[in-house]
């Protein structure tokens, strides 16, 4: 089925180059199309996947299956491990899979769920249950010492270069945020979870690595950038959907608890200092993924907040770098 699938995405996008992950059964159906992941692409078993690899990426595929094919789809998971053996807290891949299930599930009405993953979310106990029971102890880590590139890799153009260069008074994301340049850009914003303290027994989000590439805001309009170089990634629609959903809660909604340690370190402090009501969740990428167009982008705004007016609303902008470093807008 995936081949046959394959075939019309690359007649349908115009790219012989498609390929659908080999990891994820698809199984289309008259009215719809069934997306079965392995339990590593939930944070499970031995091999467990992040969120952005092609395996695990189950937002930006969905999106893209109801763009071209113009049916429900919905999520299953091939799980392995017993459900009711499942500990929530320091099962932080796992976690974060279930939050972006739930989410996905609450604003898109062509999106539905297989039984086995209904149980685990909604039954009694489950996970809904759990961080709804929990959430005045959910906390986020605070940003701690930015990793400076080597020596060696500074003479080359990098993801880490370039997320520099859109720093600073002259970056081009001020045009993209109204040009007003009175609030800094800023890099890497934590988006770890903690259940209390901030420790890894503790973990309900991954925290190490996780982080928001860039950041910043206008009035109450908080702008998370997510930033891609010569990667072309379906999931990047996965990543910007979790930061954008995960920020709504933490600084709109107020589910999850600013850390009260505030710091200035990578500007953290704005975020206990401002009262924000809506996120805007900007993909930059100097090569946009042949399946994700215009269409795509459409379909990803039109969630359940659109009818309340815009909480949460989502960019694709594309930029190009010269020999010389300098980053432009491509428009």
């Amino acid at each position: 089925m995936n081949h046959v699938m394959e075939e019309r995405l690359k007649s349908e996008s115009g790219n012989k180059h498609i390929k659908l992950p080999g990891n994820i059964e698809f199984l289309e159906r008259e009215q719809e199309i069934e997306m079965i992941l392995k339990e590593e692409a939930a944070g499970k078993g031995e091999h467990k996947k992040n969120m952005q690899e092609d395996d695990a990426a189950f937002e930006g595929w969905a999106v893209i299956l109801n763009r071209y094919f113009h049916k429900n789809v919905i999520l299953n998971l091939d799980m392995q491990s017993d459900p009711e053996e499942m500990n929530w807290k320091g099962n932080g891949h796992l976690n974060r899979f279930l939050y972006r299930v739930m989410r996905f599930w609450e604003q898109y009405s062509w999106f539905y769920l297989s039984e086995n993953l209904e149980e685990i979310l909604f039954a009694e106990g489950g996970f809904s249950d759990w961080l709804e029971s929990n959430k005045e102890k959910l906390v986020n880590n605070i940003p701690g010492m930015l990793t400076e590139e080597t020596t060696e890799n500074k003479e080359q153009i990098s993801e880490n270069g370039i997320e520099k260069a859109m720093t600073g008074e002259e970056s081009i994301l001020y045009e993209i945020v109204k040009g007003d340049k009175e609030n800094e850009i800023l890099r890497q914003l934590p988006a770890g979870l903690f259940l209390g303290t901030v420790k890894a027994e503790n973990e309900v989000f991954p925290g190490k690595k996780a982080a928001v590439d860039l950041w910043t805001w206008d009035e109450d309009k908080l702008y998370a950038f997510e930033l891609k170089y010569q990667n072309q990634m379906v999931g990047m629609i996965t990543e910007i959907f979790f930061y954008a959903n995960y920020l709504y809660d933490l600084v709109v909604e107020k589910i999850f608890t600013l850390n009260a340690k505030s710091t200035e370190k990578r500007g953290y402090h704005n975020l206990l200092e401002n009262e924000f009501t809506e996120i805007c969740g900007v993909m930059m990428t100097d090569e946009i993924h042949p399946l994700i167009d215009d269409k795509v982008l459409e379909i990803l705004n039109k969630n359940q907040f659109t009818d309340d007016g815009i909480k949460i609303e989502y960019q694709l902008c594309k930029y190009k770098t010269d020999k010389e470093k300098n980053v432009t807008l491509d428009i």
